[in-house]
């Protein structure tokens, strides 16, 4: 008889705590997928939902009644019509206080699960080079022939294209796409209209023992991808005459003229700007 007693107590004791673990799981689960502030509890700030809402028919937005309309669950694939924002909703998507660390958040579905999404931390720089980059990049681009255009910080990964491994080890594979990733050269020179790549400049400066390494890589990487890799000093003037004669070739299909009007331009722009060195 005890031992019968002991056994139901063994049993209501595993029953109990089972119950205490999944609670404690839903708890968890509810607090890490939480709207509010990436947990704060402060519900003043939520968004409503809109859990009521059901989408229309094309008839009721191309303005027939809808007395006929299908809900969800009837039609399926139905066309919605976008939400009919509330003035508070609106005031709340418009307001400021809920923007900052936390705020903003939301739960997105992925293939992982489902996540909290914040507000990105981003904003639009002004522009993707700085002065003395951009009059650089002018001067530069006023001396090229028709047909050429001038694209500023290229990364590898957007020149080059993978090879099968052909049987090279794995990790040494992974170790040149790990190198070329995070990759950019200063500008590259390309050819319309298929913005074939002609010529990449990289832009000397003071470098350490780091940069030299990185630049080496570059320079073999590039060498055998077949794209000429010239090392300019910054001047307009001066870097033309290693640029120029990339572009000859091509340029003898505009004829002589397009030629002596990029040697005419070299020569009256190139000194009005500011030179990178």
């Amino acid at each position: 008889m005890l031992i019968v007693v002991v056994a139901a107590l063994a049993a209501v004791a595993l029953w109990l705590l089972g119950s205490a673990m999944s609670a404690s799981r839903k708890k968890d689960a509810a607090r890490r997928f939480s709207l509010l502030n990436l947990g704060s509890g402060d519900d003043s700030q939520r968004l409503p939902m809109r859990d009521g809402w059901r989408g229309t028919e094309a008839s009721e937005i191309g303005g027939a009644s809808g007395a006929g309309a299908m809900t969800d669950e009837q039609g399926g694939g139905s066309l919605r019509r976008p939400l009919d924002w509330s003035p508070e909703e609106v005031d709340w998507l418009l307001a400021d206080t809920h923007i900052g660390r936390g705020w903003g958040a939301r739960t997105v579905q992925t293939p992982d699960g489902p996540m909290v999404l914040t507000t990105p931390p981003f904003r639009l720089r002004k522009s993707i080079m700085n002065y003395r980059e951009r009059s650089y990049a002018r001067a530069v681009s006023v001396m090229l022939p028709s047909g050429y255009v001038m694209c500023p910080q290229v990364r590898l990964e957007s020149l080059l294209t993978p090879m099968h491994p052909d049987g090279r080890p794995v990790e040494d594979f992974r170790n040149w796409r790990r190198r070329v990733r995070m990759r950019a050269v200063d500008f590259v020179i390309c050819r319309l209209p298929e913005w074939s790549p002609i010529v990449a400049m990289e832009i000397e400066k003071e470098k350490s023992a780091k940069a030299f390494a990185r630049d080496r890589m570059i320079d073999e990487t590039l060498a055998e991808a077949g794209l000429p890799l010239i090392r300019c000093s910054g001047s307009p003037q001066e870097d033309w005459a290693m640029i120029r004669p990339y572009l000859k070739p091509t340029a003898a299909r505009h004829g002589a003229k397009a030629d002596g009007e990029a040697g005419k331009d070299a020569n009256d722009s190139a000194g009005g700007y500011d030179s990178l060195g």
